[in-house]
């Protein structure tokens, strides 16, 4: 409840799998342990990420490299020339319909998903949350593909604007229910795995992220990025990227690579590997 359940998956994941490993092991206080890690993480990865993206550039000069570089492919001008679409309560409405559409068809995939894993181990089982993606990815998709005839259904911006304030809820909800006196005998425990993560992360990020994906300037900005969602959540490497940019120059590529990673693949990745290391409990 201190690796990949809480750093890469954050309070979501956390809230989902510490109560069913509560359930299969009898121990309580796993859903405290997971949750004040995940808070942990969200703050650590945070602060890292900016402070990190930022030695990398300004020892290597990364920005000039990256300003000699045409930007006649970096910057899709038909998205500037389109206007601003106010938001109103219907498509508000519309978007928390489609959320709720989801979880209801999604929860159906979730259970038939479980049913097959029951047949394998009843030590694990899989978030909720799960089917619901797959609904929202599928709907997604059919959305844009009608987006020319302007017979979309999914409104993006709402839609974010709903999710926001959903999460903004579950974390409070999450953070109100923590009871931290659970943690009282295991605090120097805690401790130790929490710096073995943060060093951990650094260290990847900084030699094994910023090399592989390139060792120039969209690199940088995906290692501050990697920081925020491999110690968090994938907002929070999203927030760790547009510091960076913020104070520098836009890097479209780091935009474009982590959303999808932190935000769709890497969930449907870790739970396999959670579901995997349950075996061992």
């Amino acid at each position: 409840m201190t690796g990949s359940t809480p750093m890469s998956g954050g309070h979501g994941t956390a809230a989902a799998i510490a109560p069913e490993i509560e359930r299969a092991t009898g121990i309580s206080g796993i859903n405290t342990l997971a949750v004040t890690a995940a808070t942990f993480g969200l703050i650590t990865g945070s602060l890292m990420g900016g402070p990190l993206a930022n030695s990398l550039i300004m020892k290597n000069n990364l920005v000039e490299k990256k300003q000699k570089e045409s930007y006649e492919t970096d910057v899709d001008t038909s998205l500037l020339g389109g206007e601003a679409r106010v938001l109103d309560g219907d498509k508000i409405n519309m978007g928390f319909f489609v959320i709720l559409v989801a979880m209801f068809f999604g929860s159906y995939i979730t259970n038939f998903l479980n049913g097959l894993l029951a047949n394998v181990t009843d030590k694990a089982k899989l978030p909720a949350y799960i089917g619901a993606m797959f609904i929202g990815i599928f709907a997604r998709y059919l959305s844009d593909k009608r987006l020319e005839s302007n017979r979309d259904f999914v409104p993006v911006e709402e839609v974010e604007i709903v999710g926001s304030v959903g999460l903004n809820i579950f974390l409070a909800m999450a953070l109100m229910t923590v009871r931290l006196w659970e943690l009282l005998d295991l605090f120097g425990q805690l401790a130790i795995l929490m710096l073995g993560q943060t060093i951990l992360m650094y260290v990847y990020a900084r030699f094994i992220t910023f090399k592989v994906m390139g060792k120039n300037y969209d690199a940088a900005v995906l290692a501050a990025g990697h920081c925020g969602f491999g110690m968090g959540a994938t907002p929070n490497g999203v927030a760790n990227m547009e510091s960076v940019v913020d104070k520098f120059i836009p890097s479209r590529t780091a935009f474009f690579v982590l959303p999808i990673v932190g935000g769709m693949f890497i969930d449907f990745v870790n739970i396999f590997i959670i579901t995997a290391f349950t075996f061992f409990i």
